[in-house]
């Protein structure tokens, strides 16, 4: 995104449990660990256009393609 800052809004940010390591963003040709991992999507607004972020403890990436995660967790919301 190549956005000012300040035009970027938090929509919503949801705890879940993700199916692998690819965080729901798998990417061709790459090796994830089968197993579930606890994270969050989040969703930035910015000049009408809705964003997709999926994150664990370490990392945070663009999901342009996103997979449904297993369930929410409890009390994130």
């Amino acid at each position: 995104m190549d956005l000012d800052p300040q035009k970027i809004h938090l929509q919503a940010v949801e705890g879940v449990q993700w199916r692998d390591s690819s965080l729901g963003c798998p990417e061709s040709g790459q090796n994830y660990l089968m197993v579930i991992t606890p994270g969050y999507r989040i969703y930035l607004e910015a000049e009408g256009q809705v964003y997709e972020y999926h994150a664990d403890e370490n990392r945070v990436v663009r999901c342009d393609n996103p997979q449904p995660p297993l369930e929410k967790n409890s009390g994130s919301d």
